[in-house]
């Protein structure tokens, strides 16, 4: 008798860490420099807050790469915030 197939814990391994790496990246890069246009304080705390929470963002968005169900989700999700601080960051610069 045989045992029951383990289910794999997620598939496309290449894709998330593709993902975790140069996508989040990015788009924690984007995501910092957009934030300055829409946080409500000082010029000064403008600049340095969204520099103090680089590391959290990027974590948070490392960890959901490889705790999400679906890398097309991952890819979805990464590029809707991506496009959403391109649009800000045009929208301050135009």
């Amino acid at each position: 008798m045989s045992a029951p197939a383990r289910p794999k814990l997620f598939t496309s391994v290449r894709q998330r860490i593709l993902a975790a790496t140069l996508g989040v990246l990015f788009v924690t890069i984007l995501l910092v420099a957009a934030m300055p246009a829409y946080l409500p304080v000082g010029t000064t705390d403008a600049i340095g807050l969204p520099i103090m929470l680089f590391p959290i963002f990027w974590v948070g968005f490392f960890l959901y790469c490889f705790l999400a169900k679906s890398i097309w989700r991952v890819w979805g999700v990464l590029s809707v915030v991506a496009l959403l601080h391109v649009y800000v960051i045009y929208s301050q610069l135009s």
